[in-house]
């Protein structure tokens, strides 16, 4: 990819990202209406719930971000920092939804939750994953840092 449209390639996995917390998300919610612990759904357990609302608000919040750099690309041209700012969120965000689900399915290990975690890695390697989040703190990094500068 060119310098110039690799900030639209940030955005567009930065788009993917939020699909897959989305499915995510949905897969939890189906389970919590379904799975009984310790005679109660786990839809009813406050902890649920608040690892629920915690994930939705994530992802609302990445998704526009997303539609935000998408729509400022389109109007005044690829933005590097803009781009890491969507990738750093979003790498974030997938993180924290597969750990947040992943609790919500009893945690990790061999049985059927543990192909959240599969599913997930499918999708993208946690090493480049956190590659990318730490390559995007530099950019963001160095925009701030060089924001008074002049430069």
């Amino acid at each position: 990819l060119g310098s110039d449209s690799a900030p639209a390639a940030l955005i567009r996995l930065g788009a993917r990202y939020v699909g897959l917390s989305t499915r995510l998300l949905e897969m939890a919610v189906e389970y919590a209406k379904t799975w009984t612990a310790l005679g109660a759904l786990l839809k009813e357990r406050p902890a649920v719930q608040r690892m629920l609302a915690e994930v939705e608000v994530q992802i609302e919040s990445a998704r526009w971000l997303v539609y935000h750099a998408a729509w400022l690309t389109d109007k005044q041209g690829p933005s590097h920092p803009l781009a890491a700012e969507v990738r750093l969120m979003v790498g974030e965000l997938l993180s924290k939804a597969t750990n947040l689900v992943t609790m919500i399915y009893g945690g990790p290990g061999p049985s059927p939750q543990a192909e959240i975690h599969r599913y997930v890695q499918r999708a993208i390697p946690m090493e480049a994953l956190e590659f990318g989040l730490d390559s995007a703190r530099l950019v963001i990094a160095a925009k701030l840092l060089n924001a008074n500068d002049g430069g």
